[in-house]
């Protein structure tokens, strides 16, 4: 997979962002909701962790305030999210 700095990619065009945390618990998979929401549905949008956490209520909680979904997540680890081919905004 490619590293790319993301300069020359608009944000309309992005195909797909990953968001990473320790246990994809509560950081990631909350930024994985927001960018649902903002970014074109065309967009492919997932959160992991380094390792797999245990949900947390708090997640759900936020996002309920919020009007956005998560009560269904369940978290997962970065191997878990792989693809193959794609390029890669840090």
């Amino acid at each position: 997979m490619a590293v790319d700095d993301g300069k020359d990619i608009p944000p309309n065009e992005l195909g797909s962002v990953l968001f990473m945390c320790s246990m994809n618990a509560i950081r990631s998979p909350m930024a994985e909701e927001i960018a649902k929401h903002i970014l074109p549905k065309s967009t492919y949008v997932q959160s992991a962790g380094v390792r797999k956490g245990k949900a947390d209520p708090f997640l759900e909680i936020i996002l309920a305030e919020a009007g956005m979904a998560g009560a269904e997540h369940e978290p997962r680890a970065l191997e878990a999210r792989a693809r193959p081919g794609g390029r890669c905004r840090l």
